[in-house]
């Protein structure tokens, strides 16, 4: 067993090389020094003194239950105090030193002093790691308070240095971070260390846990304050000296020097609430006249300013509520002034004929196509595409798409009719569409419009007309594309939303497959026929009706007709086929032309065929002749005859009658003349048809709606038994309405109805409670 060391051996080596330490002379100390003085205090702590060297207390404390010597009972109780002594003998003259400045030069001294004394802890705290482990720990485990050295050195500083330097030290940082924010180059490693110190100055006194107590109460809580003050006076006099845009710049500018002033010297606990004090005193008391600005930047689109301000203002409460009105406003006002500055004109196109109608509708749609999109731009760059602007856009964009002035003007559900032409225009062949374009695209585009509209059920009608013509005619341009707009539909209004859509196109795929049975049939009768193709419709899922006339065929097309009859009638007996000539198209050869010795090949409707058919058994023939010859009605034979005139197909004798009457004679123009040997005369629509057309469409959409408020009615009343009035046109427009806004006199009418016909009856005694009859 080694021999006990007394402190007295080795103590003045130690004290010598600390006082070096603190005073950071360690030029002459060598590692071997470092090593003997480290085992020195290792050797001591870890000793036990010989029984009789310590008092009989503290013998006793040290002995166990069993008389046995714990290990509680090494040695460090003297080396401990010795140290704390050094610590406050030193920390004294220190003290008196750093008193002896003033201003700027006593934080530099304090600065320079606490670098060397944090410094000399840290390598003490090492050299004495033992007795901090060995003693100090094992006196804690018994309860008593006993610090750490580098504990008892801060807090040392911290009573006797700090305490007596604060409020100067805290002035001059305040000083100096004011001067930063003038726009003058600061000592920011100086604020640094500063601020570091009362970090470490926070610590527990004898945990040693690390608090931000000094940090907050010595300078944070003045710091705020001041802030507050210097951004109050600032803010102030900016807004009132330069302009809103500007001062938000400014304001931009601030909060990124605070934030990275946080980075550079403050505390990272600082940097939530410095920054809400300064959106506080910067934007929260100013919002009043930031509000305003707000709209001019939208309607002169300096995105980025307005941008800034939404940004800005979405930093404190309730900041952007102000600014969701003013935004629907806007754009309500953009939407309702850019198509009022093309209604005439649209209108007016509108009246004028089919294909300036196309152009017209072209027009109309991509005008709010490019509305909806700039109003969704605005929404993403400079308002974050935040929830309750989305809402402000649909309110906004629902009011202009459905009352706008071509509504107006024309009095119905003018933009459900057009959006459906233009996507018609852009699903049948032939679409223009530019090469930088992508169709689903604007497919979706168009959508994204249908989508807000309230009369769905116009477009539906509308696009399913058109639909139809695409299909029966041949003329969709992808078969992908139409089924991409009827997924859609269909996401948008559900199932049965598009329930006739779907079977639409289910026909035109058992077609294909039942023209190959037919010509398989014609070849095996050997049946030398014109080449007839058919399109087989299902009844009520189709929007089109049989023709009320009886239109005269051509006998070779007669012939045709009843051969795909006979076979239709082995394979299907039960079913009955309507001829609808209406929708049927083919090619006729026109020799009569001297100009071209092969004749031109004319691609006509049924209607024209059966017309242009008759000269070739007569060389001429009256109105009256041809409206005995092929059945069709005197409106639309004479606008069908004008309209061959008028491109000098036919003449008329005299030839210069302004007027065709039934007395008129008709002849083929022999010196008819066309660059194309191949004629499309199809896409020659009869003002007449189109007039008729147009009058049916919107007899359909009446009775249709008629049909199902009725519908609504009966299925709304069958559940509750029992109605009052009032609820029950609320629960028909809730139901209604992701179709159509159904009209309060319509719902009425269709209530009286139901009761003539004993669906409903009014309750005795109660003249606003409607009653259900099974």
């Amino acid at each position: 067993m080694s021999t006990y060391k007394n402190l007295d051996e080795f103590w003045p080596d130690l004290s010598d090389l600390l006082k070096k330490l603190l005073t950071f002379e360690t030029t002459g100390i060598t590692n071997k020094e470092w090593m003997n003085r480290v085992t020195d205090v290792y050797n001591y702590c870890s000793q036990a003194p010989p029984t009789g060297s310590l008092s009989s207390s503290n013998e006793n404390e040290m002995i166990g239950k069993r008389g046995v010597r714990s290990g509680l009972e090494f040695g460090g109780a003297e080396l401990h105090s010795k140290v704390l002594e050094l610590f406050t003998e030193h920390i004294k003259e220190l003290k008196v030193s750093i008193l002896k400045h003033r201003e700027e030069s006593l934080v530099t001294i304090y600065r320079k002093e606490w670098d060397t004394f944090n410094d000399a802890v840290r390598y003490i705290k090492h050299l004495l790691n033992y007795l901090d482990k060995n003693y100090v720990n094992k006196q804690r485990s018994l309860g008593k308070p006993v610090p750490t050295i580098s504990t008892f050195a801060f807090q040392l500083w911290k009573n006797e240095v700090f305490n007596e330097v604060q409020i100067h030290i805290t002035n001059i940082l305040l000083s100096l971070i004011q001067r930063e924010r003038n726009g003058e180059t600061i000592n920011s490693t100086l604020i640094t260390t500063i601020i570091n110190s009362l970090i470490v100055l926070g610590s527990n006194d004898f945990t040693g846990t690390a608090t931000l107590a000094v940090y907050s109460k010595f300078f944070e809580q003045r710091f705020f304050e001041s802030t507050s003050e210097y951004y109050a006076q600032e803010s102030a006099k900016f807004i009132s000296e330069n302009s809103v845009t500007d001062y938000l710049r400014k304001v931009e500018q601030r909060l990124e020097e605070e934030d990275q002033r946080c980075t550079n010297y403050l505390h990272s606990d600082t940097r939530g609430r410095l920054i809400k004090i300064c959106e506080e005193t910067m934007i929260s008391k100013h919002k009043e006249t930031i509000h305003p600005e707000f709209k001019r930047l939208l309607e002169e689109e300096k995105n980025e300013d307005a941008k800034r301000l939404f940004l800005l203002l979405n930093r404190v409460h309730k900041g952007t509520e102000p600014l969701i009105k003013i935004f629907e406003d806007f754009c309500l006002q953009t939407g309702i002034e850019t198509i009022r500055s093309i209604s005439q004109r649209i209108v007016t196109e509108l009246n004028t004929g089919s294909q300036q109608a196309e152009k017209a509708a072209e027009e109309f749609t991509s005008t709010l196509i490019r509305i909806v999109g700039r109003l969704h731009s605005f929404l993403n760059v400079c308002c974050d595409n935040k929830l309750e602007f989305q809402q402000a856009l649909d309110r906004a964009a629902r009011k202009f798409i459905n009352e706008n002035e071509v509504c107006k003007l024309c009095k119905s559900a003018k933009t459900s009719e057009l959006l459906a032409k233009f996507s018609d225009s852009l699903l049948k062949k032939g679409a223009k569409v530019a090469e930088d374009q992508n169709i689903e695209k604007l497919l979706d585009d168009v959508l994204n419009v249908f989508s807000r509209i309230e009369d769905k059920d116009v477009f539906m009608i509308f696009y399913s007309k058109q639909l139809a013509k695409r299909l029966i005619f041949a003329n969709s341009a992808s078969e992908d594309n139409e089924a991409y707009m009827l997924n859609k539909l269909r996401t948008i209004g559900g199932y049965e939303f598009t329930a006739k859509i779907q079977r639409m196109l289910n026909d035109v795929q058992i077609n294909k497959q039942l023209n190959t049975d037919y010509k398989t049939y014609c070849d095996e009768n050997k049946l030398k026929l014109v080449d007839l193709t058919v399109q087989i419709l299902t009844t009520g899922s189709w929007p089109i009706s049989p023709s009320s006339a009886n239109l005269a065929v051509p006998e070779q097309i007669s012939q045709a007709l009843d051969s795909f009859a006979a076979f239709y009638s082995r394979k299907f007996q039960s079913r009955k086929l309507n001829w609808l000539h209406q929708y049927s198209k083919g090619d006729i050869k026109w020799d009569f032309s001297l100009a071209v010795k092969t004749g031109y090949l004319l691609q006509v409707t049924a209607t024209q065929c059966s017309i242009l058919s008759v000269f070739s058994n007569h060389p001429s023939a009256t109105v009256a002749q041809l409206l005995e010859l092929t059945q069709i009605s005197d409106q639309i034979l004479i606008s069908i005859l004008n309209t061959f005139v008028k491109i000098k197909l036919l003449v008329t004798e005299p030839t210069d009658a302004k007027d065709i009457s039934r007395a008129t004679v008709i002849l083929p123009n022999k010196a008819f003349k066309n660059q194309r040997v191949k004629i499309n005369l199809s896409g020659l629509r009869v003002e007449a048809e189109e007039k008729k057309e147009q009058v049916a469409t919107q007899k359909e959409v009446d009775d249709s709606r008629k049909w199902q408020i009725q519908a609504a009615i009966v299925r709304i009343m069958k559940t509750r038994k029992q109605l009052r009035h009032q609820g029950l046109m609320s629960e028909v427009v809730a139901q209604l309405q992701s179709r159509f806004k159904p009209q309060i006199p319509l719902i009425k009418k269709c209530i009286d109805s139901l009761i003539e016909k004993e669906y409903l009856k009014r309750v005795e005694g109660e003249k606003d409670l409607y009653q259900y009859l099974a």
